[in-house]
């Protein structure tokens, strides 16, 4: 007898490679770099990161904001969000040193967040979301349940994923691991579209 398998409530990590995406992506990338680099750090968290959270209203990172403002459309448009844009509220930078990693965490006051790596480096880690099913107190071996997801971090890689989804980083085992962070939220009208949704109607600025 046949059974189907139905997957429900997938939770949704997009993925793009900057060099599969722009023609100058070389070019965009080394000089992203070489900008990331002369970045004033702070060492007030376990992994040091840029003092300027703002990094996205910078005329050196504008072709790489581009980037991610191309992708978040075509995540936009893909998938109909109803919205008008989505737009990065905040940008920033992060270097692990060797035998550091990254505790696990998620990013409040955001829709989206994404990482795009500059270096190689320890994997990041995404927890399992459905805690019922963490906290249950019978649990049988199976292929389906994955607690943990992990990637593996590739040059030019960007991962973007719901901001409420808690992750983390091995420790990391290289000279130091390079990437850049973003958050964005939906801009202007939000859920106009569709009047039988009983979802709230906003509009949103981003100051």
């Amino acid at each position: 007898m046949n059974h189907n398998l139905n997957l429900i409530f997938p939770t949704p990590v997009f993925s793009s490679n900057i060099f599969e995406v722009l023609d100058n992506a070389q070019e965009v990338f080394d000089k992203t770099f070489l900008a990331m680099q002369e970045e004033t750090l702070s060492n007030e968290s376990i992994v040091p990161q840029s003092e300027n959270s703002r990094l996205h209203r910078e005329e050196k990172y504008y072709e790489i904001t581009q980037y991610f403002n191309i992708i978040l459309e075509e995540i936009k448009n893909t998938n109909n969000y109803d919205t008008e844009k989505f737009e990065i509220s905040q940008m920033w930078i992060n270097k692990s040193p060797n035998g550091i990693s990254h505790p696990v965490h998620y990013h409040p006051n955001s829709y989206f967040s994404g990482v795009m790596y500059f270096s190689e480096g320890s994997e990041i880690q995404f927890k399992d979301p459905v805690h019922s099913r963490l906290n249950s107190q019978l649990i049988v071996g199976n292929s389906l349940d994955s607690h943990n997801f992990a990637t593996t971090p590739q040059k030019g890689l960007l991962l973007i994923f719901p901001s409420w989804l808690y992750h983390g980083t091995g420790i990391n085992h290289t000279k130091s691991r390079w990437s850049m962070s973003f958050n964005c939220l939906p801009q202007g009208k939000t859920n106009y579209s569709i009047d039988s949704l009983r979802y709230s109607k906003i509009d949103l600025t981003i100051n």
